[in-house]
């Protein structure tokens, strides 16, 4: 163990001497990405003028809607997951009928904790809906301004280049806020940014030595929708250290307690709706990103076995990124378990998307950060794991293709899910960079 240990931060500190930070071709990437991104939402107003690229739910945050509706019926002290009236019912006629039962929403009941502060403010879904769109644009500010701070611990660039550096803050704040996914998220209203922004705000404060915040932070986030769930598994093993273990088991108390015990009579309730949705719905939209429905259009005979191949494939590099961000943490390498734990955190984020059988672009948001920095440091990754030049240029290929495809998600009249092939191809690079340099570390 003691070599490997060593040889990360060796080979690491190698490939920063020989690949400049922010080399030409990623510039190139980026900005390349900005184009196409700037390109799609342009097209909305091509004649005839709309929008193109998904259906719209006027007037407007229809997701947030039947949260927000549940939130109040909570607060009055009701079963929110259940219809009292047709006067309660979701105004766009959505339901989930579970044992002969109408459910109003498909969420963990933990969900109607977070809107309570809006709903002590307003009680109309319009006016709370604005609210939640400025705090909603805050937080992807927020994830930028997490993907510049994890790119520069994972560099750390000589002064000049640190100051040059702020120009990566506003190329990550226009893809993050700008692409189809996003504006899906915006015109619905999703949550999913929220568990975004927990995951890597514990993932930096797991970096800077915090073991209560990780865990608190991650836990909040598994207690809304459970998509982080191997990478607070991963968190919590790796921060169980002679000293540490009990800030480790009291973050996941804490947060357990604030989220779960205030809606304990509902989590029977909400276990069902979540699990029944997620597992007994399936749909063939492009919107759909999910490794089910990737392989339902390739041939609609492969779409489980294709889903649980991809599944192995992301959990082996998940598994591979962690043993190699343990490996380097142990090492006390700053930036190389920098860069390895961000790989891990992207691992174990689209293992769960991608797993799931309905996973619709907007919750794409939980492993974009993730996307930018392979994207940004790239070619320090493939030096560090030993890779020949010519399958660096491979996998810069992969990147730039899963990257297009990924910020893009959709380009109708296509079908295909092209975020799931640009998931598909993230995976495979994540594979690789794990599987190389486990070869790398045993030469």
């Amino acid at each position: 163990m003691t070599h490997v240990e060593d040889g990360a931060s060796k080979v690491h500190d190698q490939a920063r001497d020989e690949a400049p930070f922010l080399p030409q071709s990623r510039l190139v990437l980026l900005a390349v990405l900005v184009g196409v991104v700037l390109f799609t939402s342009l097209g909305r107003y091509r004649d005839p003028i709309g929008e193109k690229h998904f259906p719209l739910m006027e007037p407007g945050a229809a997701d947030f809607s039947v949260i927000f509706d549940g939130t109040r019926v909570f607060l009055d002290g009701h079963n929110p997951y259940y219809y009292r009236d047709h006067d309660s019912m979701d105004r766009w006629q959505r339901v989930d009928i579970i044992g002969g039962r109408w459910f109003r929403v498909a969420y963990q009941p933990s969900h109607f904790l977070v809107y309570i502060p809006v709903a002590l403010i307003t009680t109309n879904n319009r006016e709370a809906a604005r609210i939640v769109f400025v705090i909603t644009v805050a937080l992807y500010m927020l994830l930028a301004f997490q993907t510049w701070r994890l790119v520069l611990r994972a560099a750390d660039p000589p002064d000049p280049m640190r100051r040059l550096s702020l120009l990566l803050l506003p190329l990550f704040a226009f893809l993050l806020l700008d692409n189809t996914g996003t504006a899906l998220a915006l015109a619905r209203c999703q949550s999913d940014v929220i568990n975004a922004a927990l995951c890597w705000a514990a993932l930096a404060s797991f970096l800077k030595g915090k073991r209560f915040w990780p865990m608190f932070l991650v836990t909040s986030a598994m207690a809304m929708k459970g998509y982080p769930v191997i990478l607070g598994a991963g968190l919590f093993f790796l921060g169980l250290r002679r000293g540490e273990w009990f800030k480790v088991v009291g973050g996941v108390l804490a947060a357990s307690a604030f989220w779960l015990l205030p809606v304990l009579p509902y989590l029977h309730d909400g276990a069902i709706a979540a699990y029944s949705h997620a597992t007994g719905f399936f749909t063939a939209e492009s919107l759909n990103h999910s490794f089910r429905n990737l392989f339902f259009h390739i041939a609609p005979g492969l779409a489980e076995p294709g889903r649980n191949v991809a599944f192995i494939v992301t959990l082996g590099a998940t598994a591979g990124c962690w043993w190699h961000a343990r490996a380097a943490l142990r090492a006390k390498d700053v930036r190389s378990s920098t860069l390895w734990l961000c790989l891990f955190s992207t691992a174990a984020l689209l293992t769960m998307l991608g797993f799931s059988t309905v996973s619709f672009i907007y919750n794409e948001i939980l492993i974009l950060p993730g996307l930018l920095v392979l994207l940004t440091m790239g070619d320090t990754i493939w030096r560090g794991c030993g890779l020949r030049p010519g399958i660096r240029r491979m996998a810069f290929a992969a990147e730039c293709t899963a990257g297009i495809l990924m910020f893009t998600d959709i380009m109708p009249p296509l079908t295909m899910p092209l975020a799931a092939v640009g998931d598909a191809l993230l995976a495979l690079l994540l594979a690789l960079a794990a599987a190389s340099r486990f070869r790398n570390a045993g030469a």
